[in-house]
């Protein structure tokens, strides 16, 4: 996925991040109903894959949403400032019953409360060195 973000004067791209995101909740049962959602839009075809961008300045998030596999149906960018990020939070999600299939997850936590997650198409040091960056940056 290319990124079209154009810089800022003076910001650099600290790291780069892609993957298929998801949405996270605390409320058990819609978990449950967004794994059904989540089944259904694998069937017909519907992903919604994303790019974030850490910066020295920003974190930029680049959705682009794909219908049938590969038709894009819409794409938006969200930019936030590293004072608006309350949370970062990396590791794995067991993808089968038996917990022998995993897929790492970055998962970001912007003070307005709604979680982005990525499942990373790398392992775990590819999330952590996300993390880093932007942990690096907000110090």
């Amino acid at each position: 996925m290319k990124s079209s973000l154009v810089l800022v004067q003076d910001e650099e791209i600290q790291a780069i991040l892609e993957g298929e995101m998801f949405s996270t909740s605390t409320n058990l049962l819609l978990n449950f109903v967004m794994k059904i959602i989540q089944f259904l839009l694998f069937l017909t075809g519907s992903r919604t894959q994303g790019q974030l961008v850490v910066t020295n300045k920003r974190v930029v998030l680049e959705v682009k949403s794909l219908t049938f596999w590969c038709i894009p149906s819409g794409a938006y960018f969200t930019s936030i400032p590293f004072t608006g990020i309350s949370s970062v939070q990396y590791g794995f999600k067991a993808m089968c019953v038996c917990g022998l299939c995993r897929k790492y997850a970055l998962t970001v936590t912007p003070n307005s409360g709604d979680s982005i997650g990525f499942y990373l198409k790398g392992g775990e040091a590819e999330a952590s060195s996300i993390a880093n960056a932007i942990f690096s940056s907000i110090e």
